[in-house]
């Protein structure tokens, strides 16, 4: 099953985005940490995936982990998010992501779109 969909924008760039629910209210973001993340490239592609409280966090007690269907932590939600989705969303809850890579200054790097939709 596809999750996601792409469509160029006006701006020539490619976005992801939900496949046939892009009409319900979601929220979506791009992955934070990616960069730290040993392995990253084989989760390359669309995923469902779990947000998950990390209370014991050393830097945020707020912080929300993104995990993979096999348990492996992907990234976390943008600091500047947590308190939206906790305020709307249980937690522990479902999410679809989406990883890919570019050659950035002549480096590959991860980029991620994730999102969740409000209405499961």
């Amino acid at each position: 099953m596809k999750y996601f969909c792409k469509k160029k924008s006006e701006y020539g760039y490619v976005s992801v985005w939900p496949k046939d629910l892009y009409c319900y209210d979601y929220i979506d973001f791009y992955l934070a940490g990616l960069s730290f993340r040993d392995n990253i490239a084989q989760y390359k592609g669309e995923h469902v995936g779990t947000l998950e409280l990390e209370p014991t966090n050393t830097y945020d007690e707020n912080a929300i982990r993104v995990l993979a269907e096999d348990g492996y932590h992907v990234g976390y939600v943008p600091k500047e998010l947590t308190a939206t989705i906790r305020d709307r969303k249980p937690l522990p809850c479902n999410c679809y992501f989406y990883i890919w890579s570019q050659k950035i200054d002549g480096a590959t790097k991860y980029l991620s779109l994730c999102y969740i939709p409000m209405y499961e």
